[in-house]
C-alpha cells in the first residue's frame, strides 16, 4: 500500500466516520448526493475534496462547517502532510 492509498483510506474514513456520528441519514443523503451528481464515493474526495464541500453546502447551508470542523479533528495529526492539509483546506472554503 502506498502513502497515497493510506491517505486516502484515512480521508474517507473521517469523512464516513464524521458522517455517520452525526446521523444515519446524514450519512445516506451525502454519500447519495455525491454519487448522483460526481458519481463519486467518499474514498474519492481525496483527489476532489471541492464534490464534498459542495455536497455539504447544499445540503447544509453554512451548518455545513460543523461537519468539516469535526473532519478536521479526525484527520488532525495527519495535517502536516501536504496532501491532507490541501484536502480540509479545499473542504473549509
Amino acid at each position: 500500500m502506498t502513502n497515497n492509498q493510506a491517505e486516502k483510506i484515512l480521508v474517507a474514513l473521517a469523512i464516513e466516520g464524521t458522517l455517520i456520528e452525526m446521523a444515519e441519514p446524514v450519512y445516506e443523503k451525502v454519500i447519495k448526493m455525491l454519487y448522483e451528481q460526481y458519481h463519486c464515493l467518499p474514498i474519492d474526495c481525496y483527489d476532489h475534496p471541492e464534490y464534498l464541500n459542495k455536497v455539504l453546502k447544499a445540503l447544509f447551508g453554512m451548518s455545513y462547517r460543523a461537519i468539516v470542523k469535526k473532519i478536521e479533528t479526525e484527520l488532525a495529526e495527519f495535517a502536516s502532510k501536504k496532501s491532507i492539509n490541501n484536502f480540509l483546506t479545499v473542504i473549509k472554503e
